[in-house]
């Protein structure tokens, strides 16, 4: 804003020396005319200069200020979008484990035809194309360790089909990391010391690209994992989606 104030005081300075010139006695009248002109001149260059001057910072300054009020609305239509798919995501979740409570009293299921229930309900709620329940033999030789699959179901094919066992020997960082930790949330297998592990066959041949598993616990020890594998890109799984399962 300093120079709309340097406009100013030249055109006070310009107003100035046009009086001076009309109060000069040696000018003749034809040049004192013709100064008086190029002041007058100088003087409309400078106003219409301050003008479009001004103009142009006004513009700026309206232009600063719709932009942050377009960042503040897409910032609040993301708020919303994010709370309202956080809520359809709880909605679903609490069906679910509702679901799991009442089917749960049911004595005519054997283990089977639970945990294929299980397998398919979750899959739908955090719609993931395979879903899958394992469970640890019971051998005492660590590096015999091995998870059975019991259930793995396909979303897409609506499919309960079971899977090649998961080798503590062939894939020690992760029985290391799923015995410590209750869940553990892959965003990009790729990325993750965990999972790197499998990038060569299993992940590759189902275009795997993140994971979501639960560690099972028995009595202080771990038995089994439920696992939740996203099909395609990485996906970062949410706090409350990491908390269902």
């Amino acid at each position: 804003h300093g120079l709309p104030r340097v406009l100013i005081l030249v055109l006070i300075l310009l107003m100035m020396l046009g009086a001076l010139i009309s109060s000069v006695q040696w000018i003749n009248q034809q040049d004192r005319m013709l100064l008086g002109f190029l002041v007058a001149a100088l003087m409309l260059m400078m106003l219409f200069g301050g003008y479009k001057l001004g103009s142009l910072t006004r513009n700026e300054e309206n232009q600063n200020l719709f932009e942050k009020l377009a960042d503040q609305i897409r910032t609040r239509k993301t708020a919303e979008k994010v709370a309202k798919e956080q809520t359809i995501r709880l909605l679903k979740q609490q069906t679910a484990i509702q679901a799991f409570t009442k089917n749960s009293t049911h004595t005519k299921q054997n283990t089977s035809e639970i945990f294929k229930e299980i397998a398919q309900i979750s899959a739908e709620t955090l719609n993931v194309e395979r879903a899958s329940i394992w469970l640890l033999n019971l051998s005492e030789q660590q590096d015999e360790q091995q998870l059975e699959c019991i259930d793995l179901y396909i979303k897409s094919q609506k499919l309960h089909t079971i899977a090649q066992p998961l080798l503590a020997k062939e894939l020690p960082e992760y029985f290391k990391f799923i015995s410590k930790h209750r869940v553990m949330a892959v965003n990009d297998v790729m990325k993750h010391a965990a999972t790197i592990e499998f990038k060569q066959g299993y992940v590759q041949e189902n275009n795997i690209g993140a994971m979501l598993d639960g560690s099972i616990w028995l009595n202080g020890k771990m038995i089994g994992a439920v696992c939740y594998e996203h099909v395609g890109d990485a996906r970062e799984w949410t706090l409350d989606e990491q908390s269902f399962v």
